[in-house]
């Protein structure tokens, strides 16, 4: 069997597992940092309201955004959970 046969490209065994597990546990970390950012540790996370009015309608549209403080521990807290996950 040659090496271009239709294994050779072949995904390893238990990516989709592997990739699902790293972007759960992306999730957590993200809601983790957002919460502690929000309620906790304001100066981690940029809170933006944006407010329009059309027809006596009113949309108020509220976006979070990591500071570059909040970048910083956030990176730490990636670090941090991955290295725990592997004790």
């Amino acid at each position: 069997m040659s090496a271009r046969g239709p294994d050779a490209l072949a995904l390893p065994a238990g990516f989709w597992r592997r990739l699902a597990a790293w972007l759960i546990d992306g999730a957590i970390v993200l809601a983790g940092f957002f919460l502690v950012g929000v309620y906790l540790w304001p100066a981690l996370v940029l809170t933006t309201t944006l407010a329009s009015e059309v027809d006596g309608a009113r949309l108020e549209t509220v976006r979070y955004a990591p500071t570059p403080l909040g970048a910083v521990v956030l990176g730490i807290a990636v670090w941090a959970y991955a290295a725990f996950q592997e004790c």
